[in-house]
């Protein structure tokens, strides 16, 4: 060996030994405690806060490591004595060797504990950390440049991880009244060098008092960041929370998050890829892109994923209480997908396909103005049974005994109707369904239609087959006022009404025109306002629950003094071949006087009005036996032709009380006969008749039978002997008969 070599060695080691020397010496000789009343004076000076440092170990060699205890800031000028920030132990190291040699600044884990935050913000929005942003004496003048390469350059960074633990944080805001606290805070990295990726573990406690929450949070994954790039990304993203509280939905939740996230801060750009949130027992998968962040409209948009689901037990765990349905299996299973287009001003569902129970809905719902609350939508299903998920139709619904109509009529005319929800939108969509069922009704081909500007009066088109017919309505509403054009043609009305109602009292083929306005904001006050026209067609057909034919052969029998007929047990359904109807709607009350109905065996007339509002009707129809009745037994009533029998209908709508008075009827049709076969011998008969009984009884006899009335009165002669009694008319005949009639 060279002795320029074994010079140089030996002055290395001379200088190593010395460090090592120093090292040990220093912690010895040197007490930084000594410095701590120093450190708390110039703090003061600069913040005008209080620090308090507890002990301070230094060692040396190998690692220039630092401990400090139980450290103490105090709070700002007007925000009370509670200290500010307290740490209960500081610990860090740092590799002496390669910092001097190699410039590598090589640190141990970064140990914090005990760390208590107080952070505040008074009534009028000063914060208590407002002053150590900036030093009250910093110095304004520019500092010189360094030129490149002056300076302890660092090669490179490597610290062992950073460790929190038994953390907390407290938050309180005075203007906004707001107080959050966080509690058990505990952060755990791992290795931290530039460009490397660094597994990184969060957990804490959050508790708000408005709106009042519990938060427990574990987030973790691993980030990967890029500075010179300006990219920060975090792979494998787990966060689990389980929350509680009065504001939570349903007093409790579990929520869970997976994905990979990424933040291009150059490109103001992110990705969250393979994502995946559940909650209340729902999974919804998305990959989410944001572009145009750094801008003034950043744009959101991915695919939407909601996996099969039971929207009962969702909606339940939310703490939304559904009433109970008709169908206990509706509500069972849901899913959804759609692509999702949104900004900061509008969002927008493309692509949407919604299963739910047996229902397939597709296409597109779009909130083109969030301020305005602008909706567009254009949707088509091929099913719906509407009546599954209404609640159950109680006994008295379902038309049994024991129900009270005026009950049901009262809560049905207090009902608030849609006009001050229907004024606030702003919706233009259209609702197409292949099959639906709604009040027992079965329609198919439904279109539906909604219009109209917020605030401006919105309109409703619908149309939809049904039992062999079709209808067509537009509605308008404008505020409290309302509008309804309809037309019904070609309907087959037997099964329609026993689906609608579960009786089949009418059938035949039928068409109705309706044209009505009124305005308020109940049913009832809407009922009391109601005026326009209406008209009804139908065409063979028949009423069901009596046969008037029958009724009138018993009739003629009963007064002829012959037995009923044998047919008396038939069907009890009265035929028709047409039947023509039109009324007037004023103020709530329903006038008709052209009813106009034709069969084989009647004609009849009729007039009266429904009163919409009561519920109530008062009503009389007058059928005539026709010459020619060939038709339901038409030909046993011969004596009967040209006959009218009042039907008066009164009482309830939908129970109404029905009364045929035959017996007056049979007795004018016997007293014209009578007249009719007398002829101009009438006259002739009644003077006979006078000067046999007298002119009064004599008088009053001829008078029944067609003669001219006796010119002068007179004390009446005694009754004659009692005469026999007509034979009375059936029950059938004269009392009310069975509602619905």
């Amino acid at each position: 060996m060279s002795k320029p070599l074994k010079i140089v060695l030996a002055i290395l080691g001379g200088f190593v030994a010395l460090l090592i020397v120093a090292a040990i010496a220093l912690p010895l000789l040197f007490d930084p405690n000594h410095f701590r009343a120093q450190i708390s004076a110039t703090v003061n000076d600069e913040y005008h806060r209080k620090l308090e440092l507890g002990d301070i170990k230094l060692s040396v060699f190998p690692w220039l490591r630092v401990r400090v205890s139980q450290v103490t800031l105090g709070n700002a000028e007007g925000f009370g004595s509670e200290p500010f920030a307290q740490v209960g132990e500081l610990d860090v190291g740092v590799k002496l060797m390669p910092l001097l040699f190699d410039r590598q600044l090589q640190a141990s884990t970064l140990s914090l504990s005990g760390l208590r935050l107080h952070l505040q913000k008074n009534a009028k929005g000063v914060t208590n950390w407002a002053d150590l942003t900036t030093s009250k004496d910093e110095d304004k003048t520019p500092k010189p440049q360094k030129s490149e390469g002056e300076g302890f350059a660092l090669k490179g960074v490597n610290v062992s991880g950073i460790e929190i633990s038994d953390a907390a944080l407290d938050y309180s805001d005075a203007q906004a009244g707001k107080h959050y606290s966080v509690d058990h805070l505990s952060l755990k990295t791992g290795t931290l060098k530039p460009g490397q990726p660094v597994d990184v573990t969060l957990a804490l406690a959050l508790d708000s008092k408005a709106p009042q929450a519990h938060v427990e949070l574990k987030l973790g994954g691993t980030l990967v960041t890029d500075v010179a790039a300006k990219t920060y990304a975090v792979k494998d993203l787990k966060l689990d929370a389980d929350l509680s509280g009065a504001a939570v939905p349903g007093g409790k939740q579990k929520v869970a998050l997976r994905g990979d996230a990424r933040y291009d801060q150059g490109q103001g750009s992110a990705q969250l890829s393979k994502a995946s949130l559940q909650a209340a027992g729902v999974t919804l998968e998305t990959e989410i892109s944001g572009s145009g962040l750094n801008g003034d409209a950043p744009k959101l948009s991915g695919p939407i994923i909601i996996k099969p689901f039971k929207p009962r037990e969702a909606l339940t765990q939310l703490g939304i209480k559904l009433p109970e349905t008709a169908d206990k299996a509706a509500l069972s299973d849901a899913s959804l997908k759609a692509q999702y287009n949104g900004d900061f001003k509008s969002a927008a569902l493309s692509g949407l396909t919604l299963d739910l129970d047996q229902t397939k809905l597709s296409g597109s719902l779009n909130i083109r103005d969030f301020a305005t609350q602008a909706i567009e939508f254009a949707l088509q299903a091929d099913q719906l049974d509407v009546d599954r998920y209404l609640p159950p139709k109680k006994a008295a619904e379902s038309g049994s005994a024991g129900g009270d109509p005026a009950t049901a009529r009262t809560a049905l005319n207090a009902t608030k109707l849609p006009g001050d929800a229907l004024n606030a939108l702003n919706v233009n969509g259209s609702v197409e369904i292949g099959t639906l069922k709604a009040s027992g009704l079965q329609l198919s081909n439904v279109r539906l239609k909604l219009s109209g500007a917020k605030g401006a009066p919105k309109q409703q088109e619908l149309s939809a087959k049904l039992y062999g017919g079709q209808i067509a309505a537009t509605t308008k509403v404008s505020g409290k006022s309302y509008g309804v054009n309809a037309q019904l043609q070609s309907l087959n009305v037997e099964p329609f009404l026993k689906d609608l109602t579960g009786k089949d009292k009418l059938s035949g083929v039928g068409s109705l025109k309706l044209s009505v306005t009124g305005n308020g904001a109940t049913v009832g006050e809407l009922r009391r306002t109601l005026n326009g026209d209406v008209s009804l067609n139908l065409q063979n057909g028949a009423v069901k629950g009596f046969n008037l034919g029958q009724m009138l052969r018993d009739a003629q029998a009963t007064f002829a003094g012959q037995a009923s007929s044998a047919q008396s047990k038939s069907t009890k359904e009265t035929d028709f071949a047409a039947v023509s109807a039109s009324g007037k709607i004023v103020n709530g009350i329903l006038k008709s006087d052209s009813l106009d109905a034709r069969s084989p065996l009647l004609r009849m007339s009729g007039s009266g009005e429904i009163d919409l509002v009561n519920e109530t009707i008062n009503y009389t129809a007058k059928p005539t036996v026709v010459e020619n009745s060939e038709g339901q037994g038409g030909k046993d009533l011969s004596a009967l032709r040209g006959l009218t029998i009042p039907v008066q209908l009164s009482g309830s709508l939908y129970d109404p009380q029905v009364r045929l008075a035959v017996g007056d009827a049979l007795k004018q049709k016997a007293t014209a006969a009578i007249q009719q076969q007398l002829g101009s011998h009438a006259d002739e008969i009644q003077q006979k008749l006078k000067d046999k009984l007298g002119d009064n009884l004599g008088g009053v006899l001829g008078n029944l039978l067609g003669g001219k009335k006796a010119e002068t009165q007179t004390p009446p002669a005694q009754p004659a002997p009692a005469q026999p009694p007509p034979a009375q008319p059936t029950p059938e005949q004269t009392q009310p008969q069975k509602p619905g009639t």
